[in-house]
């Protein structure tokens, strides 16, 4: 039987996702990241369709639901504080009610889904 061990340069999404799924078909990997402590911030990341399903497939669905931001929408406000524009996010509060629609998408911290929350994946 041949062993395969990998190593994987980068601790965002893509190096733990990455790791994942090559452990479930046999290969070892060892994920390393030159970063002293996960990201806290950065940007959201918006998930839907077959990024779902594929974090579904991953087990993760419990997690990513307890990592979604909970937006109720943007203000853009001038100095002043008077709102100049605004738009309300009732699709995805209409999301997280009911679970993802097919056009729907759930978003979350980009921080929130590197090492620190795909760490957490069912083995």
């Amino acid at each position: 039987m041949t062993h395969h061990n990998v190593l994987i340069a980068g601790a965002g999404i893509a190096g733990p996702a990455l790791a994942h799924w090559l452990g479930r078909h046999g290969t070892r990997a060892t994920v390393v990241e030159r970063a002293p402590a996960p990201r806290e911030g950065g940007q959201t990341v918006d998930l839907r369709g077959a990024g779902w399903d594929i974090a579904r497939k991953m087990g993760l669905e419990h997690i990513l639901r307890a990592h979604a931001t909970r937006e109720e929408g943007i203000r853009f406000v001038d100095a002043a504080d008077r709102t100049k524009a605004a738009s309300t996010s009732g699709a995805l509060q209409r999301a997280a009610a009911g679970g993802p629609a097919r056009r729907g998408a759930w978003r979350r911290w980009r921080g929130r889904l590197g090492c620190g929350g795909l760490g957490q994946l069912p083995r």
